[in-house]
């Protein structure tokens, strides 16, 4: 299944609060999770502008979604969140202040998403046959 909508969880109720006085490895951690949506092999998958949600109330739709999950905003999640959206369908991505570990753990997700799509087609066109 690919993605179909990347969110950041964010650590406020919206973008104009922020918190400022993150420190400068969370800050980092939230800047490359605002990126992530934005990198090709994301957006080849979801032709679609990434959005933001709060990470203490994340959306109910999770199938196709990409839930990127800065450490600042860890401890705001449910206790379930990840087990949860895992299995309705979507992809919990956490992020660090150390942005090659970061694409690192993009890379071989989406390599993993794609792993699973190849072999269920290559099932589909078997079942054809």
């Amino acid at each position: 299944m690919a993605i179909k909508q990347t969110w950041v969880l964010i650590p406020s109720h919206g973008l104009e609060d922020l918190p400022t006085d993150l420190g400068e490895d969370a800050a980092a951690g939230l800047l490359h999770a605002f990126a992530i949506g934005w990198h090709p092999r994301v957006l080849l998958q979801t032709r679609a502008r990434p959005g933001w949600w709060r990470a203490d109330d994340p959306p109910p739709e999770a199938t196709g979604g990409l839930f990127v999950l800065p450490s600042c905003s860890r401890e705001l999640i449910p206790d379930d969140f990840e087990r949860d959206i895992a299995q309705r369908g979507g992809f919990v991505l956490p992020t660090s202040e150390d942005r090659s570990e970061t694409l690192e753990n993009l890379r071989r997700l989406l390599d993993s998403i794609e792993r699973r799509d190849d072999a269920g087609a290559r099932n589909r066109a078997d079942d054809e046959v």
